[in-house]
């Protein structure tokens, strides 16, 4: 009780005596009047143990830091209440962003998943060449504002792989942005403090792509539902203050058996349900050179119809 943690601050030492009556009144504070007997014993039987085995009171900071602790959990006051909730009519309404409209929502995660060697990442330096130009959308849509992108890869080389492919994709280079390699190789997706650093250091970001996302988890399982889903979560409030887009580009299982696209995404089904919209890779089944970019998932948007492409040199 608060009473009880007010005699260890007490100066100087109680007698037994006095600490039996503070403790027993405060007993009473704490609603253990009906108690009777059994309190007034149960406060003898451990003054008695006390007296056996005395408290180590070299140790007796610590204790009151982790009494303290324990109280402030256990009895929230008003003020801390106050301070957890937010009431709706505070709240408010906006319309939904887009990076790229209807597809890519602004300040949401989004997934591209697909078997490998379909060209996930070739689209997705497509588009990130379009984002640091403002070209139009590959459906004829509108383009955005120009704005950096910051891409963040596990797999592919940077000078012979992704730069190249964003200068054949008429780039601006100079709003491309990676992260150095030392500072890659300790990367994950937990570490907002270093994507707020790049963020700061480039002036703002309109886009976010990590390619894949898994090479960056840490001892995170993405097996685990509720593991995956607590990694992305702050990433996912991260990225909404800041009104920037975040694209993974993961993978899906070979299996054959006839599901959903969205459970043969490889991992916890969060790399889907946890994001705002998905998107699968798949190769066109009546010309194997033609790729398809179809939906899987849309939260903030109709459903429309997908895309086909084709990788050229």
């Amino acid at each position: 009780t608060r009473s009880a943690l007010a005699i260890g601050n007490l100066i100087p030492p109680l007698t037994e005596e006095e600490a039996f009556e503070l403790l027993v009144e405060a007993g009473h504070q704490a609603g253990m009047d009906d108690a009777g007997d059994n309190l007034l014993e149960c406060l003898r039987r451990n003054l008695r143990k006390g007296q056996e085995r005395p408290r180590d009171w070299s140790k007796i900071d610590d204790g009151r830091k982790q009494t303290h602790t324990l109280v402030s959990q256990a009895i929230p006051s008003e003020a801390s209440e106050s301070e957890i909730i937010l009431l709706g009519d505070m709240i408010v309404p906006k319309t939904v962003q887009w990076l790229w409209p209807a597809l890519i929502p602004q300040g949401k995660l989004t997934t591209f998943a697909g078997l490998g060697g379909l060209g996930k990442t070739f689209v997705l330096c497509d588009l990130a060449a379009r984002v640091s130009t403002g070209a139009d959308w590959p459906d004829g849509s509108a383009g955005c504002a120009p704005g950096r992108v910051l891409f963040i890869t596990g797999e592919d080389d940077l000078a012979d792989t992704l730069v190249p492919r964003m200068i054949a994709a008429d780039a601006d280079l100079s709003k491309i942005i990676f992260l150095k390699s030392e500072v890659q190789d300790k990367f994950q997706l937990s570490d907002l403090l270093m994507l707020q650093k790049a963020f700061d250091q480039s002036g703002g970001i309109k886009l976010l792509c990590i390619d894949p996302p898994t090479a960056f988890l840490g001892d995170v399982n993405d097996h685990r539902n509720a593991e995956l889903r607590a990694l992305l979560s702050p990433l996912k409030t991260w990225a909404g203050e800041r009104e920037l887009a975040v694209v993974f580009v993961t993978h899906i299982n070979k299996s054959n058996a006839n599901v959903e696209a969205l459970m043969r995404v490889v991992g916890s089904v969060a790399w889907v349900n946890a994001v705002r919209a998905a998107f699968l890779f798949a190769r066109d089944p009546e010309d194997s050179e033609r790729r398809l970019f179809l939906g899987m998932k849309s939260n903030l948007a109709k459903e429309r119809k997908g895309l086909a492409y084709r990788i050229a040199s």
